[in-house]
């Protein structure tokens, strides 16, 4: 089972109100079986974030990144059960965001599978199972990471969802849950998901008492040497390394130091620098399309993205600022960027959001917005 290119599989019927394409990139987004420029054995993805990777961020990130595999964000299984006459809120996306993995949590061995065979009815192209949560409200309701302590359940609900789609189910979680925290723990969970062939691994333990969810990112020891193991005593298995990823450098060293990973999973660093997939797509998987790419290019294909989404009807404008926040981070006029997309003393308007970006094209140096995202000067090393 393989990546499916087909993004016209969604419902016309469920998506007809969702904008229309303006930039057609399926055949510019290789599915992971084809060729390409680059490291055509790795896969790059963006992680599913809860309030981050909406349909908008993942439109917006699509313009910065072909090949990078998008979620969804989590879609907890009673949400879908109750509320199948809305699933547009959830399931609904742009053609353009496949490769387009939508993200499942729940513990309910009915409820799963039901939410799974939906989700390839509307287009996705994998579905993936959340077992690696550990936000307090999920670990309440005992799923999310709290599964990892529960491997059948997690079997069940993986062969549940395999039985009721064609694409593929692959797994997100940890390395281990609270004093489960050695390898021995970790490589039973794998063992006992012998239908799963891709786990995505957040190198790091999480603490289900005590710690946030922003604490349980950054305060558990990263350790990626586990995640290599796994590689090595799995041979048959794939698995994606995720996890503390801020740059291109530490990309590198984890591919060097784990040879036989399938892929490498960025999270929070591709919501507070979108420009980093752009450069991981040039120094670590070669592509050349991207040499040119500027900031202003992006803000006016979001643009006019954010234009088709407002002749379908109203949204916040806050939801479709925030995937475009950061677009200028790092260098200079990064503030003034910002201040024209949210201004203090007034609230934005569909039409005053759209005066803000061409304000942004008008005052914004050129010397900002018309060099490339890419400098290839410096990141002119060798693809990995």
């Amino acid at each position: 089972k393989t990546f499916s290119s087909a993004a016209n599989k969604t419902p016309q019927a469920k998506t007809a109100h969702i904008p229309p394409p303006l930039h057609r990139l399926p055949a510019c987004i290789p599915s992971m079986g084809s060729t390409g420029t680059g490291n055509n054995m790795l896969q790059l993805s963006v992680a599913p974030m809860m309030e981050v990777t909406t349909r908008h961020q993942r439109y917006f990130m699509r313009l910065l990144s072909r090949r990078s595999i998008l979620y969804t964000e989590m879609v907890v299984d009673q949400t879908v059960h109750y509320n199948k006459d809305k699933l547009d809120r959830w399931y609904g996306h742009h053609e353009s965001e496949h490769p387009l993995v939508l993200q499942l949590g729940g513990k309910c061995e009915s409820m799963i599978p039901a939410a799974a065979k939906l989700g390839e009815e509307w287009g996705f192209d994998e579905i993936n199972l959340n077992v690696g949560c550990p936000s307090k409200t999920v670990s309440k309701h005992e799923f999310g990471a709290r599964l990892m302590l529960k491997p059948d359940l997690v079997r069940n609900l993986v062969t549940n969802m395999q039985e009721q789609v064609s694409v593929p189910v692959t797994v997100k979680c940890r390395l281990g849950v609270d004093s489960f925290d050695d390898y021995s723990f970790v490589h039973d969970f794998v063992s006992s998901l012998p239908e799963c062939d891709h786990f995505i691994i957040h190198a790091r333990k999480c603490l289900l008492n005590g710690l946030s969810t922003k604490d349980n990112r950054t305060i558990p020891p990263l350790q990626y040497e586990k995640v290599y193991k796994l590689c090595e005593d799995f041979p048959d298995k794939k698995f994606t390394i995720n996890g503390g990823l801020t740059s291109v450098e530490q990309v590198k060293k984890v591919l060097e130091d784990g040879p036989n990973l399938h892929g490498v999973m960025i999270g929070r660093a591709a919501y507070n620098d979108p420009c980093f997939m752009t450069k991981l797509e040039y120094s670590i998987l070669g592509e050349t399309w991207c040499v040119d790419l500027t900031r202003r290019q992006v803000i006016e294909q979001y643009r006019d993205y954010c234009r088709k989404v407002y002749e379908t009807g109203y949204v916040n404008p806050l939801h479709l600022i925030k995937p475009i926040n950061n677009l200028l981070f790092g260098i200079a006029h990064a503030k003034t960027f910002k201040r024209i997309l949210n201004p203090q003393d007034t609230r934005h308007t569909p039409e005053t959001l759209l005066a803000a970006f061409d304000t942004i094209l008008a005052d914004i140096p050129e010397t900002i917005l018309d060099i490339p995202i890419v400098d290839t000067v410096h990141h002119h090393e060798m693809p990995c």
